[in-house]
């Protein structure tokens, strides 16, 4: 019986030890990618999607699209200010239009490639790299729109 408070206090010393302090923080590169492509009058409403794949809250400022290439045809550059603050693990839409006269409104696919860099200024001020590449496949019953 002497032995129980023994093994009472042991345990509760490493439970103190295991929840004791922060979470560790981590920040990894975000990505950038086209989560919807709609054609207007001769210009593309892009809807990017900027996602935060770190552990902490982050202010994402400037992106800078050095490629951006869709079906064969160059809409770059593209730069603006996201000033978007993203949750950790999360992604957020940013929508831009560029001028884009040439592509068709029926097309069956519409590949796309990115590549530049999003800036942040929180937690920390970073400048990372993104590139994605992907395709997007036109959405049924909305016309000239690629997802």
């Amino acid at each position: 019986m002497k032995l129980r408070p023994l093994f009472l206090a042991a345990g509760l010393a490493v439970l103190a030890a295991c929840s004791s302090g922060r979470p560790k923080e981590r920040i990894n590169p975000p990505a950038l990618s086209i989560q919807e492509l709609r054609l207007e009058e001769g210009r593309c409403r892009l809807h990017l999607r900027l996602h935060n794949h770190s552990s902490v809250i982050m202010r994402f400022r400037e992106v800078r699209l050095d490629t951006l290439e869709v079906d064969g045809r160059d809409l770059t550059p593209l730069v603006f200010d996201a000033d978007r603050e993203i949750p950790p693990y999360s992604g957020e839409p940013v929508s831009r239009e560029v001028p884009c006269a040439d592509l068709a409104a029926n097309a069956s696919e519409l590949v796309y490639r990115l590549s530049g860099t999003v800036s942040t200024d929180q937690p920390q001020k970073r400048r990372f790299d993104v590139e994605h590449r992907s395709r997007l496949l036109p959405v049924p019953g909305l016309p000239a729109t690629w997802r």
